[in-house]
Order: C-alpha cells, then structure tokens, then sequence
C-alpha cells in the first residue's frame, strides 16, 4: 500500500504500525520524499507517540499547539518521557537516528 492510502502500516524493527495510518502522517511521508529542506510536522501532535511517527516520517521538528492549551504547559514532559520510553523499546539513541526511518 502507498503511505497515501488510509490503512497504511510500516514495520520497522519489529514494531507493527508504529505509523498508524493516519492521513497527516503519510502526508509527511510523501512531503519527506519530494522536498531537500527541513519539514516541520504539526496537525494533532499530543503524544510521543504523534511525534516520533512524524519523525520517523521525515519530519525536523515537531510543533505542539492544541496540546498545549487543552493539557498545559506540563504536556512537554509527557510528551518527552514518552518519546523516551518509545525510543528505549524502538532502539534508538537520539531523534537524529529516527529521522526519516519510515523510508528505510
């Protein structure tokens, strides 16, 4: 299936649908392959999780809006502790090795 498809699953080291099909994410994806320049990855950003598929996807960097006037200024911290936690599980070092890894 192409990433623009709805259903979209990636396996990546063993991990099943870490990208969970959700438009924006392919949509970075797609953006990812026909762009040289840095992409930054915003639309529903709440979690660890929202954030490392859009690394992953090809995204620099990563805005967080909406999450922060629902949940406050504190959602920082969840968001980076569960970012961390998924990196341990997933194997990674540093975001710079998780950049773009959907297209591997």
């Amino acid at each position: 299936m192409r990433p623009g498809d709805r259903s979209w699953p990636i396996v990546w080291e063993g991990y099943q649908d870490l990208l969970s099909g959700h438009w924006r994410f392919a949509a970075w994806y797609e953006i990812y392959q026909a762009v040289a320049i840095p992409i930054v990855g915003m639309g529903g950003v709440s979690s660890g999780r929202d954030a490392i598929e859009m690394i992953m996807a090809g995204a620099t960097a990563v805005g967080i809006g909406s999450a922060v006037y629902q949940d406050g200024p504190e959602v920082f911290g969840c968001i980076e502790h569960e970012m961390a936690t998924l990196m341990v599980k997933l194997g990674y070092e540093s975001v710079a090795q998780m950049r773009g890894a959907a297209h591997l």
